[in-house]
């Protein structure tokens, strides 16, 4: 009896989810959410929708693909969490897509095995925090404020090596830099993102 409610109540709440469509962003941050591209560099104004982007990218993949693993890196957790994991759990919510949330560790768990992952990475020591794990995209926001020399360590040698085993993609998001210098800044004039 308890396993026939269970399965009700499962069935009515795939139902009830909504998909993340067109309607739901502009068409430059919809081409975003739905690129298929590996390397993906977003340079934009403040208050361009990169970070809703992403989060709208995320809900997307994380719900239609399962096993989907994402991991999105501020400077901070804090920022983390208020610019993009607050956000991610809102959409989610407003499409009724199921998901676990464990606020703590900024985690989030989809019923089809996908998994988010938001974290704060501002210097070298926490670099060596991301090693290891494979991941179906990571996210690197507000590039603009990171040190160069996080930013080498970060996409370089932690980033890069961990999509391999997934044939991942990175996203690069932030404003322009303020000086015509340093990773961020070649990242956007001479790669080929």
């Amino acid at each position: 009896m308890l396993q026939r409610a269970i399965h009700r109540e499962l069935a009515r709440s795939q139902q009830a989810a909504a998909p993340i469509t067109a309607v739901d962003s502009f068409p430059k941050q919809w081409a975003y959410v739905t690129s298929l591209a590996r390397f993906i560099l977003l340079h934009c104004s403040r208050r361009a929708g990169k970070t809703r982007g992403t989060a709208l990218r995320t809900a997307k993949l994380c719900s239609e693909l399962p096993g989907r693993r994402v991991l999105y890196l501020n400077l901070t957790a804090l920022n983390a969490q208020l610019q993009f994991f607050d956000r991610l759990k809102v959409i989610l919510d407003k499409k009724r897509i199921p998901y676990r949330a464990d606020n703590s560790d900024l985690l989030l768990y989809f019923r089809n095995g996908s998994f988010v992952r938001a974290m704060g990475c501002d210097n070298l020591g926490e670099v060596k925090t991301k090693l290891g794990d494979g991941w179906d995209e990571v996210i690197v926001d507000e590039m603009q404020s990171y040190a160069d020399a996080v930013l080498h360590e970060l996409i370089d040698r932690a980033i890069m090596p961990m999509l391999i085993d997934n044939n991942g993609s990175l996203v690069c998001q932030g404003t322009p830099p303020v000086t015509k210098a340093g990773f961020w800044y070649k990242l956007i004039v001479k790669s080929s993102f």
